[in-house]
């Protein structure tokens, strides 16, 4: 990464950077899923994959080689892998989301159980499309979120800096859910305050999406 960029045109860097190892790696989880698991298991993936390679900004992994890079780090490559597997779980996020806020559209194409619901009608499937989309989608997303924990384990770096980053994206995902918890609840209660508000923000925004990036690159540079 060049010095002379500034900070926007280094997030446009990382960003195509993040979009290039990531089809890679959807690519790589395909094709396992279908060799040890077969086509069938593959539509969950299939969608979760989809949903993944729709792009965004592409923030938060952006901010992991940020924050290795701020602080001396020195293995793009290993950075990059550690990226990637934060946008993985971002989009295992964003499939449960949209099941949450009954979302058909995500990113200018349809939402990954809206897709399921889709393959489900196309393929003739008894009982309930709706249904068989949730419950496809949650097993795409949960596939996916365990392939990037993996990721995460396999990064070339010590044990101890491994296990950190570990607990690091662990306990965010649980600040994250809790957050999210909130979320539904102000929907449904009467009586919402600012400080319900704030919390939601706090949690679902703050921490995923910039304190945790951030963390996680800096203590890859140790």
């Amino acid at each position: 990464m060049s010095a002379t960029m500034n900070f926007g045109e280094k997030m446009e860097a990382y960003r195509r950077s993040i979009d290039t190892s990531l089809q890679e790696y959807s690519n790589d989880l395909l094709r396992d899923t279908k060799n040890v698991y077969g086509e069938q298991a593959a539509v969950a993936v299939e969608a979760y994959c989809s949903l993944l390679a729709r792009g965004g900004k592409r923030i938060r992994g952006s901010l992991v080689l940020n924050g290795y890079q701020m602080c001396g780090g020195q293995n793009e490559g290993m950075a990059l892998e550690a990226a990637c597997a934060v946008e993985m779980m971002h989009a295992y996020i964003l499939a449960i989301d949209d099941i949450q806020d009954r979302s058909e559209l995500r990113r200018g194409g349809p939402t990954a159980h809206s897709l399921l619901q889709q393959e489900s009608v196309k393929a003739k499937w008894r009982g309930d499309h709706a249904h068989t989309g949730i419950s496809l989608a949650l097993n795409g997303a949960l596939i996916g979120a365990h392939y990037a924990q993996n990721v995460l384990a396999d990064l070339k770096v010590s044990e101890p800096i491994r296990l950190r980053v570990l607990k690091l994206m662990n306990s965010t995902m649980i600040i994250t859910a809790h957050g999210q918890t909130g979320d539904i609840i102000n929907e449904v209660n009467g009586a919402v305050t600012k400080d319900d508000i704030d919390a939601v923000v706090l949690r679902k925004t703050a921490h995923y999406t910039i304190l945790n990036p951030l963390q996680i690159g800096m203590c890859l540079a140790g």
